[in-house]
């Protein structure tokens, strides 16, 4: 982990921005104080149901109405 102070992530944020995007865990202090952190960016999360009412999925004449139930999500 490095910490560094908020004075010299202003002045090297390219590379302190490069060592968190390589996994190292880079710490911003204020006033010695742990204030944020830099983290490489994730991704947007997937929003479940995106698709709802869009696609049908045929009834493929399913026996087991256990198997059934979950294809329809009961």
């Amino acid at each position: 982990m490095i910490r560094v102070s908020m004075r010299e992530a202003k002045t090297g944020l390219p590379a302190l921005a490069e060592r968190a995007r390589a996994g190292e865990r880079v710490v911003i202090e204020r006033d010695g104080t742990p204030w944020v952190e830099l983290k490489p960016y994730a991704g947007e999360r997937r929003r479940p149901g995106g698709y709802e009412g869009r696609i049908a999925i045929p009834d493929v004449g399913a026996e087991d109405e256990a198997i059934a139930d979950l294809f329809e999500g009961r």
